[in-house]
């Protein structure tokens, strides 16, 4: 390139130098303020701790406090089941009918007895009142010397014969009566009824099967009383007792139950290094293999709780709006553990102190700033 053309270059560069300079802007002049959009209609309280009941928890299954297994008395055919697994039946109500033709005929045969000793006891009662009749008749003949001794004592005799047979005809009428009696309630064991009044759990035999002594036919339940069995950590032991009181919680009802331990078992399972608590429950619509958690009550301790209202869910993630210094509020993680009430407690993510939206925090929203006149 020739010097002329150089020069003619620089020339250029030099005029257009001023264009590109008031081009150029300083930063700092289009730099402004953020704008926060205003939160209005919440209350703000800051966090403190509580002096709250404590308790420990522990979990297990709840069972009937009477289960039965009834079995058959006799050896029969299955003719009929007047139960639905899992619906309630009455006590006395008949579950289960066996026909036992053994049985029957044992009746039968009883009752044909009965009838032919009192028969045989109704001729031998006539006859004992015919010689004693006449046993009076010649005693008064006798002491009127009408008769000799030896004939007086040979009615007397008769009479004497009579008793004993009417006493042995008696005592074999009783044992015919006796017999019936067995008989019949033998018989009564073809029908099976309900101890007491509760749920049928479990049915183990169907129609047309053959039953015989000490054979399962079904499980009932008494309804009318519970108990929760947990097994609780070896270092509860000292803690749990007979007699206090404590709360149930079903898992899958929401149920929150009132109870009472009868039961502390002393033996620790050297595998799970627990113990067996039962607790007694009284409630509505409880049912055996219900999983439940039981709270046993460790004094008191001081806990961080914020009001439940304050809390809010995002998809998985549960937080708090914690409001500054400077009224900005801020979506805070937070990790909960137990509802106290209307409360719930703050394991991590919140120190006291700290103040955060507690009503109408539904509305709030991250980096928005609090009226003033809050």
């Amino acid at each position: 390139m020739s010097n002329k053309a150089i020069i003619a270059a620089l020339l250029a560069l030099m005029s257009a130098s001023p264009m590109l300079s008031g081009c150029s802007e300083d930063p700092g002049k289009n730099k402004t303020a953020i704008e926060r959009r205003p939160i209005a209609g919440v209350t703000l309280a800051r966090v403190a701790l509580v002096e709250t009941d404590d308790y420990i928890e522990a979990t297990g299954t709840i069972k009937a406090k009477t289960v039965s297994t009834l079995s058959s008395r006799t050896m029969g055919t299955v003719t009929a089941i007047n139960f639905t697994e899992g619906a309630p039946v009455k006590a006395g109500r008949v579950l289960v009918t066996i026909e036992s033709l053994d049985a029957s005929e044992k009746v039968a045969g009883a009752e044909a007895l009965q009838r032919e000793s009192k028969k045989a006891l109704e001729a031998a009662g006539e006859n004992l009142g015919l010689m004693e009749a006449t046993l009076a008749r010649y005693k008064k003949l006798y002491e009127g010397k009408a008769i000799s001794r030896h004939e007086f004592e040979t009615i007397e005799s008769r009479a004497r014969t009579a008793k004993l047979e009417h006493e042995r005809v008696s005592e074999a009428a009783n044992r015919a009566t006796s017999g019936t009696t067995e008989a019949r309630v033998h018989k009564g064991y073809a029908s099976v009824t309900a101890p007491y009044s509760g749920v049928v759990t479990e049915k183990k035999i169907d129609i047309g099967a053959l039953a015989s002594p000490g054979t399962p036919l079904l499980t009932i339940e008494d309804t009318s009383s519970f108990t929760l069995e947990a097994y609780a950590d070896e270092r509860l032991a000292a803690l749990i007792k007979p007699g206090m009181g404590v709360e149930a919680i079903i898992e899958s009802t929401g149920q929150r139950l009132s109870g009472r331990v009868t039961e502390a078992s002393g033996a620790i399972n050297p595998s799970t290094r627990t113990f067996l608590v039962k607790v007694a429950l009284g409630g509505n619509d409880l049912r055996s293999g219900l999983y439940a958690s039981v709270r046993f009550p460790a004094g008191k301790k001081p806990l961080l709780v914020v009001p439940s209202s304050s809390v809010i869910k995002k998809g998985q993630l549960i937080g708090v709006y914690v409001v500054d210094e400077k009224l900005v509020a801020t979506y805070r993680l937070i990790r909960t553990g137990r509802t106290i009430g209307a409360n719930v407690e703050v394991i991590s993510g919140l120190d006291a102190g700290e103040q955060i939206i507690t009503k109408g925090a539904d509305g709030a929203f991250d980096g928005g700033i609090i009226g003033r006149g809050q």
